[in-house]
């Protein structure tokens, strides 16, 4: 794993020549692999900062851990496995750091392209829609808000089920400026799922 995550740290051209693929169309902040975890033959997303804007970035990834860690094992909200800082300890020198502090682990999901045009994966139906109700459900009652439902942020899968991918914008109820910011973005998630709803059903 170390070799791996050693790798990671580069240029894309460098990740190419690898064997990793960049997954631009994952992300529009930070910088996402795919790769292939040594010896056991699965599929990982590396999430890392983008040297463009590492600031912005390292703060993104390190939320995004932080509400993961709040609902973990909520069903399709896509959980990281393993988290990298970067900054600790001599896996690379404080230089290479101070491009690439963090990474964040996540699950690769086999997905249907919905880049652009819903048009080519038809409906995913009521029952496959309920379980993205039931993800912003969750993530609400654990007290976050401003999920940045659109459609970069959900996958859906060769099932049709749709999957949560990016929380690493979500306001937290006791980090608002108020309880009314939290219910403010609260009924904006609501808006948005209903948006969601008449495209996908």
């Amino acid at each position: 794993m170390d070799e791996i995550i050693r790798n990671i740290l580069g240029a894309k051209n460098i990740m190419k020549n690898l064997g990793y693929e960049p997954l631009d169309n994952f992300s529009y902040s930070c910088i996402v692999y795919k790769t292939l975890e040594l010896g056991s033959g699965m599929n990982r997303i590396f999430k890392t900062t983008d040297s463009r804007d590492v600031i912005w970035c390292l703060d993104h990834i390190l939320h995004e851990k932080r509400v993961l860690d709040s609902i973990k094992g909520v069903r399709n909200i896509n959980q990281y496995l393993m988290f990298y800082d970067f900054r600790q300890g001599d896996l690379i020198s404080k230089k290479l750091a101070l491009k690439y502090p963090v990474a964040l682990v996540k699950e690769y999901l086999e997905r249907i392209d919905i880049e652009g045009n819903w048009s080519g994966i038809g409906k995913i139906g009521e029952k496959n829609f309920k379980i993205l109700e039931e993800v912003v459900h969750a993530a609400h009652e654990a007290g976050f808000s401003n999920l940045d439902l659109r459609l970069p942020n959900i996958i859906i899968d060769l099932a049709k089920e749709p999957h949560l991918i990016d929380l690493g914008s979500a306001t937290y109820k006791y980090e608002s400026r108020s309880i009314g910011n939290f219910e403010f973005w609260k009924r904006e998630d609501l808006v948005r799922l209903d948006e969601l709803h008449s495209m996908l059903c």
